[in-house]
């Protein structure tokens, strides 16, 4: 894979606003991933400019791309678009970006499948919050918010569970003390 070094770039926190039109959800090491450049790159992320912003754009070539942390670090992330999953986004750097396909096939056509392809139908700015991603109709989930609803609702099980145990055995104790006190009185 040929991974690519832009020649001008310039790094900061303004979220850039996207037109309507289709846009790839990638890990950016897998299109930057250029050595040196990437190092150089991470040490920038991290030096006393941007103290590791998120989320933070870069733009190359005229292109912003927008970066945002995932949740959990690496990973495989679920991408939706209009509440409909549509692909998985595979992370190894931490982090997820949006870029125009435009700048894909212009300059790293060959990264396209190692990202997600989205079809941004107005446009908007995107939002980079808790790990997560919503930009218009697209959603990338690294947070796994449907899960813990589901986790919520599992521990919930368990407490009525629970609840339904103690009521079959406060009725299991009165049935024995009934009996005991029957056997008694028949003796």
């Amino acid at each position: 894979m040929t991974h690519y070094t832009p020649k001008n770039h310039i790094l900061s926190t303004v979220t850039p606003t996207y037109v309507r039109g289709n846009y790839l959800i990638i890990d950016p090491c897998y299109f930057l991933g250029a050595e040196p450049f990437w190092s150089n790159f991470v040490s920038e992320l991290y030096s006393d400019k941007f103290k590791g912003a998120n989320p933070i754009t870069m733009n190359a070539e005229g292109y912003d791309v927008f970066m945002f942390n995932t949740a959990y670090g690496d990973g495989v992330y679920p991408v939706f678009n209009n509440g409909m999953q549509i692909g998985e986004a595979g992370v190894d750097a931490g982090m997820l970006c949006v870029v125009s396909m435009e700048f894909i096939e212009k300059f790293c056509k060959e990264s396209i499948d190692l990202g997600v392809v989205v079809n941004l139908e107005e446009t908007s700015t995107p939002e980079g919050e808790n790990g997560n991603l919503t930009l218009g109709n697209i959603f990338v989930d690294t947070a796994f918010e449907d899960d813990e609803e589901e986790e919520e609702d599992w521990w919930g099980d368990i407490e009525d569970e629970e609840n339904e145990i103690d009521d079959f055995a406060l009725e299991a104790e009165e049935v024995f003390a009934y009996n005991e006190e029957r056997e008694l009185n028949n003796f």
